[in-house]
């Protein structure tokens, strides 16, 4: 048989594997023609020209070529089959890959999921897990253990869906938002093992918190693209939600539930369902019409907005973890940070919150920059206010009607822009304050407030002239010393010191400058080379000449060998 022509670079594309077989690639020319196949779909997977769809559907078909021919022509091919969609699930950030990783452990256990419109235990509304062979069903596995593995695979699938934004949602594949559904629910059903009140209503809360919000996010692009019938409400629509809770109720009828859910023409919107805020429980007064106009944008903060939730504590400790590889100089720091989150989660805490924070260090260690990660990595809102030189209390607070230029706070705007109540909100070097001017409260004064919780439960906006619930807001602030800041501001944070980075911590933040470049040019993640600083002769001494120099270097990179061709 004719072997399969590959046109991509083969050279490097076994390195990253561990199974040896994979290790062997490129294979030979005359290698048999089934090795030859694996590797073409091997080489589009890891191509970085490819559209992401393309390299997902590669790896579908590796699933396909392994699954149907199996160890009669590739030994050891269920080995090779699990690397390879654990690597891509995770590279490629697919719930779709993770979804059939959970499945191929579950089949090499003997288990498998049963659909809820199955027929063989009749129709349950919820997924079960059960053995393969049907003559051991008399037991169902509803309160089994999953494979450990399976699990984590779900648990990866939901956590990046919720790293995502609502637009990157509505841009995922169909197939991505079927099987992120799929793996919402197991996730949400198997969250817990042991059946007692107090895991049955941990694991419920979870499901109404986070898991209802996120599943009609999935939901409503699905809609718009797959024509609805009785077995798309089962398996993805609101009789699938309404199963799920019941389920985790441990009840046949949730009345309170039913009536939501069928009275509504429209699906529940996700803030509803999970927890909520109201910023502002009022009215916002209207002048004239040009007032009303203007107001109209903010009549959102009238409604429940959703309050942004703490990960699982797995997921918060691989959160960290992250940080922890990104700013190995401030591990002290993010420990100290880590353990605010990760003690409110232990104790059951499902709301994002935390004290306010100033992280105090030298110039250029990559404050600011922590704190917009972190923001990041729990997917919210972040609103950078530039502290230095600031001598006009309204630049923060907002303006007054009457002025020309009125306009409500921007931490206002911000909640009122994204449809949120929670917000990371950095006070950039907060040392750096100029001084108050003859007609406005010095900036720091302004903040004594919203510092504290009572003040933030009743702030009060002159724009839109009405008190606004601020408490979900996490103030972070910086600076590079204590010595400008009052007593009366300072005693409202938590300080905490962020040291300088080292020579050894360069390369490290180098990565990182690469990472961010190519978000903001508005690349793919890998499309920028790899950059060292260890054999460059520049010798940065800050977090920000590393940037700098991490610029110059790509630029040196295109000036030597980028001109020939256009890599995007």
């Amino acid at each position: 048989m004719d072997a399969v022509p590959i046109e991509a670079d083969t050279g490097h594309c076994g390195e990253s594997f561990t199974h040896a077989l994979l290790r062997l690639m490129p294979f030979p020319s005359r290698a048999p023609f089934e090795l030859l196949h694996l590797q073409e779909h091997v080489v589009k997977a890891q191509s970085q020209d490819l559209p992401h769809q393309e390299r997902v559907a590669a790896v579908v078909g590796i699933a396909a070529l392994l699954q149907q021919r199996g160890s009669s022509w590739i030994p050891d091919a269920k080995a090779i089959l699990l690397e390879i969609l654990e690597r891509f699930g995770r590279d490629l950030q697919s719930p779709q890959l993770m979804e059939m990783l959970a499945l191929e452990c579950l089949r090499g256990e003997g288990m498998k999921v049963l659909e809820p419109s199955g027929s063989e235990l009749g129709r349950s509304g919820v997924p079960w897990i059960v053995q393969s062979d049907p003559t051991q069903w008399g037991t169902r596995l509803a309160t089994g253990k999953p494979s450990l593995s399976a699990f984590r695979a779900w648990a990866y699938a939901v956590h990046l869906l919720r790293r995502l934004r609502a637009s990157a949602l509505e841009d995922l594949a169909t197939d991505e938002l079927q099987a992120g559904i799929r793996c919402l629910q197991l996730y949400s059903l198997y969250l817990r093992t042991d059946f007692d009140n107090d895991r049955a209503r941990q694991r419920l809360a979870m499901f109404r918190g986070v898991g209802v919000g996120l599943w009609h996010q999935l939901l409503a692009p699905l809609r718009s693209r797959v024509e609805e019938d009785d077995e798309f409400d089962c398996r993805y629509g609101e009789t699938a939600i309404r199963q799920t809770l019941r389920h985790l109720r441990g009840e046949e009828v949730v009345e309170e539930l039913d009536r939501s859910l069928d009275t509504a023409s429209t699906p529940p919107s996700p803030v509803t369902q999970g927890p909520h805020l109201v910023i502002i429980d009022g009215e916002i007064p209207a002048g004239d019409v040009d007032d009303r106009t203007a107001l109209s944008r903010y009549a959102v903060l009238k409604e429940p907005l959703p309050v942004a939730t703490l990960p699982e504590l797995a997921a918060l400790e691989t959160l960290l973890g992250r940080l922890h590889g990104e700013f190995p100089w401030a591990e002290d720091a993010i420990s100290s940070l880590g353990d605010d989150l990760l003690s409110r989660r232990a104790f059951g805490a499902l709301e994002l919150g935390g004290m306010p924070t100033l992280l105090v260090g030298p110039p250029g260690c990559g404050k600011s920059r922590l704190v917009r990660r972190l923001a990041e990595e729990l997917a919210v809102p972040f609103l950078p206010l530039a502290m230095a030189g600031m001598n006009d209390s309204m630049a923060l607070l907002g303006t007054a009607r009457g002025w020309s230029t009125g306009q409500p706070s921007p931490l206002v705007s911000l909640l009122a822009r994204r449809r949120s109540a929670s917000a990371f909100v950095l006070l950039d070097e907060i040392d750096k304050v100029g001084q108050s001017s003859a007609h406005s409260v010095p900036p720091t004064v302004a903040l004594l407030n919203l510092l504290e919780p009572e003040g933030a439960r009743q702030w009060y906006d002159t724009y839109l002239q009405a008190t606004c619930n601020l408490t979900k807001l996490l103030f972070w602030a910086t600076a590079n010393g204590l010595e400008s800041l009052q007593r009366p501001l300072l005693s409202r944070f938590r300080i905490v010191y962020v040291p300088p980075p080292r020579a050894e911590h360069f390369d490290a933040i180098a990565r990182a400058a690469v990472d961010d470049f190519e978000h903001s040019w508005g690349l793919p993640s890998g499309a920028l080379p790899k950059v060292s600083l260890s054999a460059s002769p520049m010798k940065p001494r800050s977090a920000r000449e590393v940037r700098q120099a991490v610029h110059w270097l790509l630029c040196d990179w295109h000036r030597a060998s980028g001109r020939a061709t256009q890599r995007h």
